[in-house]
């Protein structure tokens, strides 16, 4: 059965971002307070995907690269406008969302309280933009960690300063001191050239992921070179999603997932068609089905880290980036039709996360060192999963996606831990 593409528009991706946000929230109000989970719980939104591949067969990266590369020749510049865009309202909730809806004011209200409060506690408030050692206090040194969580911080104020509906949108003191934090870590931290001393992960994923968010929202409102320094520094860390830098070693699961997405958007805003392609073509690994070690087998495990049963931290990951990327690039030529084996998606969910979600909890005994961790509950983890699957299933044949929301939302009305099931 091939999924619903009546949405398709003849005028190519550029015409279309706006008509397929519309056909989302037209699924009505349920879909629309997942949305807005999404972008509290994740600090990103909704991702869907329109393709259908092979359900059984195996993925060859060559036959994929072949496939994307072909397909996106003819990409320009107007496209690569649209997809930054497109990524944009993935954030923000663009033109779809409902800012009168409770579920997005809630979401607005608590954004903007993040960043500046009547207790002077929000980042914002905080923050001491011309401090020489750094943006925060408590912030300061060269552990890397530290660097990740200040660009965590300015992510926080870009999305308040770029939402709108946010009572601090277009705030032109928020913007002067978004870039004076920004303008400090490019000078002392992230930069091209720079040496990557600590826990590589801060170095290749942890602020990449945040900062092409940030040079998303800040596109408009940044200096031409501190614009370009970045963009610079995104290429330099990571150069090609299929390696890691310090060591060349091959990225797998959810380390190289979180890596095409980094390196994907990071080529929408350079307009290189070259580094988007290359992105999705480093994906055909994730799709193939493991033999030993990391990735995911026939009998529906998921092994990260050699072997670790890890689908509840790793592959929740691995979900959330994959599905973002394939929403963020669908009706794009670098989607090609059959690239991509999209029903291996629907058997990820039948065979490697539905048998280890109760009552909307993901089971402690494949989440690994992620236990440990604050906000990162069995309950949390399972929303992500919820969401990540909800809205990739719009894409889906019609049987397989109303099986999958049906479970899920069996799961949205059982999970009765949290106070509001879309907030907490």
């Amino acid at each position: 059965m091939e999924p619903n593409r009546s949405h398709r528009s003849e005028g190519g991706f550029a015409s279309s971002v706006k008509h397929r946000f519309k056909r989302t929230f037209r699924n009505g109000p349920f879909l629309l307070m997942i949305w807005c989970a999404a972008i509290l719980i994740l600090g990103l939104g909704i991702w869907l995907i329109g393709v259908l591949g092979t359900d059984d067969g195996d993925v060859e990266d060559e036959g994929m690269a072949d496939a994307v590369m072909s397909a996106a020749v003819q990409f320009d510049g107007g496209d690569f406008d649209a997809l930054v865009a497109r990524w944009n309202a993935i954030l923000t909730g663009g033109d779809g969302a409902d800012r009168t809806s409770d579920p997005v004011q809630r979401y607005i209200r608590r954004l903007a309280n993040n960043v500046t409060n009547s207790s002077r506690t929000g980042v914002w408030d905080t923050m001491q933009p011309g401090n020489p050692n750094g943006p925060w206090n408590d912030l300061q040194g060269t552990n890397p960690r530290n660097m990740t969580s200040t660009f965590d911080r300015l992510r926080t104020m870009a999305l308040a300063y770029a939402t709108p509906g946010s009572p601090l949108y277009g705030n032109r003191e928020l913007r002067d001191d978004i870039e004076a934090g920004l303008a400090w870590l490019a000078s002392n931290r992230f930069y091209k050239g720079a040496q990557l001393v600590g826990n590589w992960w801060e170095w290749e994923i942890g602020s990449p992921m945040i900062v092409k968010d940030i040079l998303v929202l800040m596109k408009d409102d940044l200096p031409a070179a501190l614009y370009q320094s970045y963009l610079e520094a995104l290429t330099y860390f990571v150069p090609n999603p299929a390696r890691r830098i310090v060591n060349n070693v091959r990225e797998t699961g959810a380390n190289l997932a979180d890596k095409v997405l980094i390196a994907a958007v990071s080529g929408a805003l350079a307009g290189d068609g070259g580094r988007i392609g290359t992105a999705v073509s480093a994906l055909a690994p994730i799709f193939e089905y493991a033999e030993e070690g990391d990735g995911f087998y026939r009998d529906g495990s998921f092994i990260q880290h050699f072997n670790v049963p890890y689908v509840g931290s790793y592959g929740i990951v691995l979900i959330e980036s994959v599905s973002r990327l394939l929403y963020w690039l669908d009706d794009s030529p670098w989607i090609a039709e059959g690239a991509i084996p999209v029903k291996r998606i629907a058997k990820w969910w039948r065979d490697s996360f539905e048998p280890l979600m109760y009552e909307g909890a993901m089971m402690e005994m494949v989440r690994g060192r992620a236990i440990s961790r604050a906000g990162n509950d069995a309950h949390t983890m399972g929303r992500k999963v919820r969401t990540s699957f909800l809205l990739m299933a719009e894409l889906l044949p019609e049987e397989t996606a109303q099986e999958i929301r049906r479970r899920l939302k069996y799961d949205y009305v059982h999970d009765t831990v949290f106070n509001n099931p879309y907030y907490g």
